[in-house]
């Protein structure tokens, strides 16, 4: 006896997933290491001249085999951020923070590519900031307030200059300040991860001179702002600067998505 077609099971049809998935990457050891670097000399906040772990210590600090640690610290002394100094009595020092972006363009700069990803970091930056602002104001940690001051007082001086690209970066280490010293370890280190992201765009940014004057006295007004809001432990005005200079922020990034 034949079966019946018309009882025949339907094929079922595929529906779209529901599941957006994140396409799954392995990063160079290297690289990682270069992060965990970067960080480390932010937390420390090593000064030039300051030394680095050697190369063994460092391996192990990290769990990393030597050539892994070897070619992190190469690429960062590629950028002047350290100098290896060869001999028995050499060894790594600290020599310029400025260069962090340019070592971490080639590790981070893809990311930056997806759709929305900049408009995401500037809205993190601002939630995160404003969060580790007040932490700060709160503690009124010495430390920390000093911090803030003297790259404030750098970042004046680079305005005063036409330096723009280094008064930015001073915006930069001002707010790595303050997540180093907000007291609140998690907030810290995420917003430290924005961060560092946030100062590869600086490098993929190309601002005029027109354009930059406005931007960056605009910028070191709002961090102006910003660091006397928090000396008063005023929330409301720690809001509003932040929220000034995202305003800024945003603005480069369309000037130079409309530059092409």
């Amino acid at each position: 006896m034949s079966a019946d077609p018309a009882a025949a099971p339907a094929v079922p049809t595929t529906a779209p997933s529901p599941l957006a998935f994140t396409p799954i990457t392995t990063r160079d050891v290297s690289e990682q290491v270069i992060l965990e670097l970067v960080n480390s000399i932010r937390r420390a906040e090593l000064e030039p001249g300051d030394r680095l772990p050697n190369l063994p210590e460092l391996a192990a600090e990290l769990g990393v085999a030597r050539d892994n640690a070897r070619r992190a610290l190469h690429a960062l002394a590629r950028e002047g951020v350290v100098e290896i100094r060869p001999g028995r009595y050499g060894g790594t020092v600290m020599r310029d923070r400025s260069g962090i972006p340019r070592a971490l363009e080639r590790v981070l700069g893809p990311s930056l590519t997806a759709a929305g990803a900049w408009e995401h970091l500037i809205e993190a930056r601002r939630l995160l900031q404003s969060a580790a602002a007040r932490l700060l104001a709160t503690t009124g940690n010495p430390r920390g307030l000093a911090r803030l001051e003297r790259h404030l007082s750098d970042m004046r001086a680079h305005v005063a200059g036409d330096a723009y690209s280094a008064a930015l970066y001073d915006g930069i280490e001002l707010a790595c300040a303050t997540a180093v010293h907000c007291g609140n370890p998690v907030i810290g280190d995420m917003l430290l991860r924005v961060m560092d992201r946030l100062s590869v765009l600086g490098v993929m940014m190309r601002i005029d001179r027109d354009s930059g004057v406005e931007v960056v006295t605009g910028s070191l007004d709002a961090q102006e702002r910003l660091v006397d809001a928090i000396r008063a432990g005023d929330g409301a005005g720690i809001d509003a600067a932040m929220a000034e200079q995202l305003r800024l922020t945003t603005r480069v990034v369309d000037e130079t998505r409309a530059s092409g």
